[in-house]
């Protein structure tokens, strides 16, 4: 511990000594808030300027003696510095001519990748990618994004240390390293905030189109640098997998339910929950086409897929499934669909026909006309399914819809034990709309 904050000689002779310690170490370092100024030792000292008479009063008591405003020697210096170090930055551009001459077809692909107007061309190819025999969406994804690598030459990123869960990254023999340059895929380690900062960080500089994931619910430690990406309309691509209470046995520190709605509320982010392979297609031609972030959430859980048109999926909402005679609508996202399509087949055989809509990305949905929207979600009774946190649905509901999600934190056990115990499989889905329904 420092005797005195104010005694540069004395921090320095301590951090020596925690510099020599075998074990972590702490440094404190006491110091008095606003020190010198009669404000001393007072919070107001953060927000209110000091007067031009307790400004001067301070200068007397810490013996400074330099006019009001004044440059030292040493900032004088030091920007000089920045000056010199500009006049080369800017004489660098001459290499690049030189380049232009030397390597001629190498220039003209990073002027090529530079150009945002690229990302349009890929569009086409992207949509005619098939994908057969998989089982989860976070597979599915897997299996898209070699198909994406190949057509989008500068796909480039890594995940938070999960890659082989998360299944979001390309193939490769080898991670980029000081070793190794040609590798398009990144160990990031545990650090989910330095992932979303370095792929902002590629994004900003040009050139590069960085994805990065993790689990859904270590999105919180990302947000500060995702909210940047939002602010600064960086085109980034976040997976979040593990996106439902049925991450299991690992418990509610994995299971997600406030993240989801959290991802929606942040400004100028397109957040997508597929279902089916149009909804993952539908992802990467938002993430070509506007210059935001797109955030993906992928599942785990296995599903058989009802297959559905990329062009209805680009719409951000749908009609997976129309129905005769229909007597109510269920809505829901990703994985809670395939739940949708369970809980419908059997409220036929009590006489309860269901539509069901998918809706992957509730902000693009909103932005169709209010004709389409009315289509999609109809004048019947709706139920809203989906395995997060509820508010975000009343913007969609109406005063007698039912809501279905979930209020709580889960649980640890097997997903089918989570499941019953949160109420979310298909036998307490049924009786809840059937009491609802009823009424």
């Amino acid at each position: 511990k420092v005797k005195d904050g104010n005694d540069t000689k004395e921090i320095t002779e301590v951090l020596r000594k925690a510099k020599k310690c075998t074990k972590p170490s702490i440094v404190i370092v006491p110091t008095t808030i606003g020190y010198g100024t009669e404000l001393a030792g007072n919070q107001k000292i953060h927000g209110s300027p000091l007067t031009a008479e307790m400004l001067q009063n301070l200068k007397v008591k810490l013996n400074v003696s330099k006019p009001e405003f004044d440059l030292s020697d040493d900032v004088k210096q030091n920007f000089a510095q920045k000056q010199a170090d500009a006049k080369k930055r800017f004489a660098l551009q001459n290499k690049l001519e030189e380049y232009k001459v030397k390597y001629p077809e190498d220039y003209k692909k990073i002027r090529n990748l530079c150009d945002e107007k690229q990302y349009a061309k890929y569009v086409e190819e992207v949509k005619q990618i098939k994908i057969e025999n998989v089982s989860t969406t976070r597979d599915m994804n897997f299996e898209v994004m070699q198909q994406v690598d190949k057509i989008v030459p500068n796909l480039i990123g890594g995940s938070a240390d999960v890659a082989t869960s998360t299944k979001a990254y390309v193939k490769s023999e080898k991670a980029f390293s000081k070793d190794c340059y040609t590798s398009k895929y990144f160990h990031y380690g545990i650090r989910e905030h330095a992932m979303a900062g370095i792929s902002n960080g590629m994004a900003l500089f040009g050139g590069l189109l960085p994805y990065q994931s993790c689990f859904l619910t270590f999105m919180d430690y990302l947000k500060p640098s995702l909210r940047m990406s939002a602010l600064m309309n960086l085109r980034t691509l976040s997976v979040f997998s593990h996106d439902s209470i049925t991450a299991g046995q690992d418990g509610p520190t994995h299971q997600p339910i406030e993240q989801l709605p959290t991802l929606r509320m942040i400004p100028n982010t397109i957040v997508s929950r597929p279902y089916n392979l149009a909804e993952v297609l539908a992802t990467y031609v938002w993430l070509l086409s506007y210059h935001k972030p797109v955030c993906m959430l992928v599942s785990k859980d296995k599903m058989e897929f009802e297959e559905s048109s990329i062009v209805d999926a680009l719409r951000g909402g749908y009609v997976l499934k129309e129905a005769k005679n229909a007597n109510v609508t269920l809505i829901s996202t990703g994985g809670d669909v395939d739940r949708c399509l369970k809980v419908a087949e059997t409220l036929k055989e009590k006489n309860i026909v269901c539509r069901v809509v998918s809706i992957p990305c509730i902000s693009l949905f909103e932005s169709q006309s209010e004709e389409y929207k009315k289509n999609v979600l109809g004048g019947l009774p709706k139920v809203f399914i989906e395995a997060s946190s509820e508010n975000y649905w009343y913007k969609l509901a109406s005063k007698d819809d039912l809501v279905i999600n979930i209020t709580d934190f889960g649980k640890s056990g097997s997903p089918e034990q989570v499941e019953r115990y949160m109420n979310f499989d298909v036998e307490s889905l049924l009786n809840r709309i059937c009491d609802w329904y009823k009424k």
